[in-house]
């Protein structure tokens, strides 16, 4: 099925999305592997939330040029939530490099710097790292801590699980820049953490 046509209803882009999206996920709940453009399709789309739908995302994708060095400037502009929370890039589809100033820690604990990642949690309240995707694009997503009552456990989960607990909402502030409100897994608000992403050209690299 094509996904630009559903039951010969016109939809709108974002609707589109929604459903090759679900198209995509549906092929590997019944065991199918999807295809290499299938793959890169789903890492460079924003993903919405199921259950809130547009204009709420679980991953959001912004546009740049491509092959081209950027200074991203990361603000958290307020913190409304007890546990860790923090914003995530990431280069979509890995097509790209994210180089920081600043000492890194891995998951293993290794320390780094200056050595280029595909994705970065920030935990400073400001960030300003260097960015080039091949594809122009960024991925943004958030992380933070819960206490799951229904498995009675404290969690660690990024929002890209698709959780639909976990929402943002995208606001352009200027044409490089944008606001990222983010929703708390137990709560309704979207204020548990608001963030700003700004990119500028790097014409020094």
């Amino acid at each position: 099925m094509d996904f630009y046509t559903t039951g010969g209803i016109v939809l709108k882009d974002y609707e589109k999305e929604i459903v090759y999206r679900e198209q995509i996920l549906q092929k590997v709940r019944n065991g199918i592997k999807p295809s290499p453009a299938e793959r890169i399709w789903a890492a460079t789309h924003p993903v919405y939330n199921r259950r809130l739908g547009f204009p709420f995302f679980n991953i959001a994708i912004e546009s740049l040029d491509p092959n081209k060095w950027y200074l991203l400037r990361i603000r958290v502009e307020s913190i409304e939530y007890n546990y860790r929370i923090l914003p995530i890039i990431c280069t979509p589809a890995g097509k790209g490099k994210i180089i920081a100033d600043f000492e890194l820690k891995d998951i293993n604990g290794n320390i780094s710097r200056g050595a280029p990642v595909k994705m970065l949690g920030l935990e400073s309240k400001y960030s300003e790292i260097k960015y080039l995707s091949t594809l122009g694009l960024i991925s943004v997503e958030y992380e933070c801590d819960y206490f799951d009552e229904k498995t009675n456990l404290h969690k660690r989960e990024s929002s890209s699980t698709g959780n639909p607990d976990f929402a943002m909402i995208r606001k352009n502030v200027n044409e490089h820049m944008v606001r990222y409100c983010c929703k708390s897994p137990v709560g309704d608000l979207f204020d548990a953490m608001i963030f700003t992403i700004e990119w500028i050209e790097d014409t020094e690299r």
